[in-house]
């Protein structure tokens, strides 16, 4: 079976995520993207492992409010399509 959904999963295996699971994946793949594991000053891990290892949502959350707003349009727009593959499987979704 092809393995075309987040996280490697299978469309089975992603309708059985719950939706706070899904949305901490999200939040993982937004720090990734956004490679706020390199300037992370609270764990050396992070920049080691070169993924966010501590509490993704508050490094999402500072990263936010320290940067300047041109730097948050280009934010948003990788964030969007991160966001997107959130409804991937789920009922309603097109």
């Amino acid at each position: 079976m092809k393995k075309s959904y987040p996280g490697g999963r299978t469309l089975a295996q992603w309708r059985g995520l719950s939706y706070d699971e899904r949305q901490a994946w999200a939040t993982q793949e937004k720090c990734d993207a956004l490679r706020l594991w390199a300037a992370c000053t609270k764990r050396r891990r992070c920049r080691r492992h070169r993924t966010c290892r501590g509490d993704q949502f508050d490094c999402l959350s500072r990263h936010r409010e320290t940067s300047p707003a041109a730097a948050r349009v280009r934010d948003d727009a990788i964030c969007a399509a991160i966001d997107a593959r959130l409804a991937i499987g789920t009922q309603g979704a097109a």
